[in-house]
């Protein structure tokens, strides 16, 4: 298992498989422009973390995030993250975790964040990975209509 560096190379296949598992998955409504367009946001910051996940020459998924400073700390924001549809449940997902912990101990970090959806597969997922619920903070959103 290895990870390499999302780049124009691999961009494409990421793009085709995001839309594949969130559309058929999650019944969004992603288009080519749209997924490359959020890809492109992330992947263009300062200190943002790109990379698609393979065994041997097969590519199994792929994160973006991005390195954020805080008055006491450097934490990695995983903006997206996602184990292509037909490689789920396999034990992927938690190998490609331990490489991202690594990387971003490697950058300095010491702590990884990300939002996650809300159901008993994310949430035990992440809590078997150590993470846990902040409570310090809550997620807040305004419509504007």
């Amino acid at each position: 298992m290895n990870l390499k560096k999302l780049d124009q190379e691999n961009l494409d296949l990421v793009i085709e498989k995001y839309i594949e598992y969130y559309n058929e998955v999650e019944a969004g409504k992603w288009t080519y422009d749209l997924v490359h367009k959020r890809i492109n946001q992330i992947i263009t910051m300062a200190d943002s973390l790109a990379y698609v996940f393979y065994k041997d020459k097969l590519a199994l998924g792929f994160v973006i995030g991005y390195y954020m400073v805080y008055d006491d700390l450097k934490g990695l924001f995983i903006e997206d993250i996602l184990i292509f549809k037909d490689y789920q449940n396999k034990g992927y997902g938690k190998i490609f975790m331990e490489k991202i912990f690594d990387l971003a101990k490697d950058q300095g970090a010491s702590m990884v964040e990300l939002i996650s959806e809300k159901d008993q597969g994310h949430i035990k997922f992440y809590k078997d990975l150590d993470f846990y619920p902040v409570d310090s903070l809550v997620i807040m959103a305004k419509d504007l209509d």
